[in-house]
């Protein structure tokens, strides 16, 4: 079943791009249905990396556009694998995401898939990107001295 996908998603990546895209950015869970709307960057690009490369063969030198493209639609997924890490607290980082999407983007592609299938509405955070309010959590915790004095050392600075 695994080597399946990864052999549809070679085709038809843009679009699990857009399901997966549906899934980590919508904030609700009808909006995650919805993935539509975000098919139209990814089947785009996708669809400009082939035509250009095919244009390629009336107008020398196109296959350069294709190439640009082609590496907007994995910046593309390496934003959306960078989201789905901040969502499941997986290590890892940008440069490996990017050479990742770029080398084996049918594998990403299938792996980000797998990994944000079952993303519910607890699973996620949206949490993560709101301020906290942290004078109110230490009320709570009895540290207000050390409230007081972050309140007076941001008072001094919105002076200047």
């Amino acid at each position: 079943m695994l080597f399946i996908r990864f052999v549809l998603n070679i085709f038809i990546a843009p679009i699990t791009v857009a399901k997966v895209s549906a899934r980590v950015y919508g904030k609700t869970a009808e909006k995650r249905r919805k993935w539509w709307p975000y098919a139209i960057p990814s089947v785009g690009l996708f669809t400009l990396f082939i035509f250009f490369h095919l244009l390629d063969f009336a107008i020398p030198g196109c296959w350069a556009i294709g190439w640009f493209f082609y590496l907007c639609f994995t910046c593309q997924i390496t934003a959306i694998r960078i989201k789905t890490r901040e969502i499941y607290d997986i290590i890892g980082n940008a440069s490996e995401d990017l050479f990742s999407a770029m080398i084996l983007y049918p594998l990403v592609v299938t792996q980000l898939d797998l990994t944000t299938e079952n993303l519910s509405d607890e699973d996620h955070e949206e949490d993560k990107n709101t301020n906290i309010d942290l004078e109110n959590i230490e009320q709570k915790n009895g540290n207000n001295k050390n409230a007081e004095e972050a309140v007076k050392v941001n008072y001094g600075y919105e002076k200047e």
